[in-house]
């Protein structure tokens, strides 16, 4: 779009108007402009005003002019916790589930991420990228711009650095934000059950030098019956000492010590937190963090919904992401997550907007996710409604029509 100007008129409202950041209680107080026309020069918003001080000059100095015919405009959504890198889908678990079945038991039977990463290595790196580059136009086409990817199906050394390898490739073939996040510890493969420590050293010592210039983020699973505090706590400071920064899945089966793994390393995200306490709220506060809450894994496993009002009430932030992936969260439409966070877990519609958005950004350490002069020029454009309470409100409804990334027609 280098040097070419594109103004859009008869935006029938603009939500999300405001600088992007960090903010306690989803206190966000974006704006909005109704009637309103947005310039955009070289993928980036010059001007935003209402149609009627729409400038003629603007109209002779348009390359491009786009009437959207009183659809409304919001930021494209910020998905800050996905396992899009996998091979196959897991429906045969969800069965079991069904009948009854934990997922610790599923796992204990050769399921879950075991299976995944069996099928990982055996599947082609043609057929692993095709798979995420189509799950990544699905995403998009539900509004969805920027995208954090996390590995894990790998397991062994060797796979997970051909899996951020072939997230380096995905990044390069797709017009979505991409961050890369090497889930260094996500289950113990089969092969070190009596030598846990030795995959612990192999992991500090191989994997992680191996994919440091090619990653974001290093993350752990510190989960009972996964890694203990101890465990991920030796791999996120080596990853720390390589100049990577961390995240951690954290309290999602119960309370084990993830929350004071990650402040132990400043981790950038804690991610899941199902579970939580008084102690735990201020753990939470005593660094610069953003809680990331996947209400799809509680409604999918039929488990306990993060806390989410808790959290907002206690001065902390939230962002709010899909955890798509084949075992506990197959779906990436953050419409629904936005219903689920209204229905399930307390929030308002525009705490879940908020979360959806700027606190996405944050926890990915991306720009977007709001719509300011002078920012990029990415967003969805979306059937016209009463409020914006009426998108979490039509569950599973997808009001998209178009979607812009860097001010370039992407759906």
């Amino acid at each position: 779009m280098a040097g070419r100007t594109q103004l859009f008129i008869r935006i029938g409202r603009i939500v999300g108007i405001g600088q992007p950041g960090w903010y306690g209680g989803n206190r966000w107080s974006f704006g909005t402009v109704a009637n309103a026309y947005m310039l955009v020069r070289d993928g980036r918003i010059c001007r935003i005003g209402t149609m009627d001080t729409l400038m003629q000059s603007l109209l002779v100095e348009a390359d491009e002019i786009i009437d959207l015919g009183g659809r409304w405009v919001l930021p494209g959504f910020c998905d800050a916790h996905t396992h899009l890198l996998f091979p196959a889908t897991r429906e045969e678990e969800w069965l079991m589930r069904l009948r009854g079945y934990t997922y610790q038991e599923i796992a204990r039977r050769g399921g879950g991420i075991l299976a995944s990463a069996q099928r990982f290595a055996e599947s082609s790196d043609e057929a692993l990228i095709e798979g995420v580059l189509a799950r990544l136009d699905h995403l998009v086409r539900m509004g969805t711009t920027a995208v954090e990817i996390k590995t894990g199906y790998g397991l062994t050394v060797d796979q997970e650095i051909r899996a951020v390898r072939l997230l380096a490739r995905v990044r390069e073939q797709t017009r979505l934000t991409v961050r890369i996040t090497v889930q260094a510890l996500h289950a113990l493969p089969v092969e070190y059950r009596d030598a846990r420590q030795r995959y612990i050293r192999a992991v500090c010592e191989e994997l992680l030098p191996a994919v440091r210039d090619y990653v974001d983020f290093c993350d752990v699973f510190c989960e009972e019956g996964f890694f203990t505090p101890e465990e991920s706590l030796e791999v996120l400071e080596r990853a720390v000492q390589l100049g990577m920064r961390v995240k951690v899945h954290a309290h999602q089966f119960g309370r084990t010590g993830g929350i004071e793994v990650a402040r132990a390393v400043q981790a950038v995200s804690v991610d899941h937190l199902e579970h939580l306490d008084e102690e735990d709220l201020v753990v939470l506060r005593s660094w610069r963090t953003m809680p990331v809450v996947l209400p799809g894994s509680s409604f999918f496993l039929r488990k306990p919904f993060s806390p989410a009002r808790r959290l907002l009430d206690s001065g902390l932030p939230v962002a709010l992401a899909s955890d798509w992936n084949p075992g506990t969260a197959p779906s990436g439409n953050l419409y629904f997550i936005w219903h689920l966070a209204c229905a399930y877990m307390g929030m308002t519609p525009e705490e879940a907007f908020t979360g959806l958005t700027v606190h996405g950004a944050v926890a990915m350490d991306i720009e977007g996710g709001a719509l300011y002069e002078g920012g990029v020029a990415t967003f969805q454009v979306v059937e016209p409604v009463q409020s914006l309470a009426v998108y979490p409100y039509e569950f599973g409804h997808i009001p998209v029509r178009q979607v812009y990334i860097g001010g370039e027609r992407v759906v």
